[in-house]
């Protein structure tokens, strides 16, 4: 359908443009286009199913991932 097209026609520039991962209720990454794996270094085997925590980068603060498991507790 006309829809259907320019909805993956959306994820293509979407996923071209921008860095995307997507994970589950618990943090579980589900999801990474072809320009995050580029970025990250990984492929997506080696992602998807692993814990969001796992990619932890130093520059980050710790608080950001208690957010995220603290949101993400609320959710289930």
């Amino acid at each position: 359908t006309l829809f259907r097209s320019e909805l993956e026609e959306y994820k293509q520039i979407l996923d071209s443009n921008n860095i995307v991962l997507k994970t589950d209720v618990h943090l579980k990454i589900t999801y990474v286009n072809e320009l995050f794996c580029e970025i990250s270094g990984y492929n997506s085997d080696e992602l998807i199913g692993k814990e969001l925590k796992s990619l932890r980068y130093q520059d980050f603060s710790p608080d950001i991932y208690t957010n995220l498991d603290r949101k993400s507790t609320r959710l289930n």
